[in-house]
Formats: C-alpha cells, structure tokens, sequence
C-alpha cells in the first residue's frame, strides 16, 4: 500500500499499489451492559467505516418527553480506528437503530467512546435488542 506524504505525486503505478484495510475483530471494545454480537471496519482512501451490532443485556434505557437519554457509553473505537487526531475532543453524531426505533450516538473523536444519547422520545431501548451503528468518518 503506498503511504502517501506531502508533495507526492500521484501516478498509475502509485493508484494500481492501492489496498484497503479491513477488519472483522478488534475494531471496537464493548462496554458493560451489551454483548458485541458482529464488528466490521474498512479504511478506505482515507474513509474509515465501521458497522457495530450489539444487544442491551443491562436494563432498558428509557427516553424522556423529549428524546433524551443519559448519555450511555455502547463501545469504544480502538486506537488504530479512531477518527484523524485534527478532530480532537469533539463528539460526532451518527444514527443508531434498532429497527423499531432510531436515536443518535456521540463519538468522543480522540478516546474512541460511543454513548447512546438521545433514542424516540417516551420510549425505550429494551433489554435483549438489537442496535446498529455505522459510523462513517475521516480516518
């Protein structure tokens, strides 16, 4: 794979050397009250993916009028599949689903913490569901 540095040019034999990384395990680390049930993660001309399923084991997560959740931490991105270190500290959105209900979790850029924050207001992520997170950022 070429390791492009400033200044490089760009060529066909450059362009032809080109190979994604991709990842089935040690992507992400689970915290406690969900079970990692599948982890994919591709980088990808400087685009990091990561597709993350987990199950809530713990007690439901309820939502208050509003949508609002106590910020609960999912997993943690590790160190090699964190976002570019020019984001810092800030949280990055992105939607998880369940396929009944939908929210948005927050990546902490430069720890790699993803918290379930806000889910369908008055509802809940019941024990036992399924979530699916795809995160999608520079990396």
């Amino acid at each position: 794979m070429t390791l492009w540095q400033p200044g490089m040019r760009i060529t066909a034999d450059r362009l032809r050397t080109f190979t994604p990384t991709t990842a089935t395990a040690g992507v992400v680390t689970i915290a406690s009250g969900w079970t990692l049930l599948a982890q994919a993660g591709a980088k990808v001309g400087g685009i990091t993916q990561i597709f993350v399923r987990l199950q809530r084991t713990s007690t439901a997560l309820a939502a208050d009028s509003a949508g609002n959740l106590a910020d609960t931490a999912m997993f943690t991105v590790n160190s090699g599949w964190r976002p570019n270190a020019a984001f810092g500290g800030e949280r990055m959105p992105f939607i998880a689903s369940d396929a009944f209900g939908h929210g948005s979790a927050l990546l902490t850029a430069d720890s790699g913490l993803c918290d379930i924050v806000t889910w369908i207001p008055s509802q809940s992520i019941l024990t036992d569901r399924f979530l699916r997170v795809l995160l999608t950022y520079p990396g």
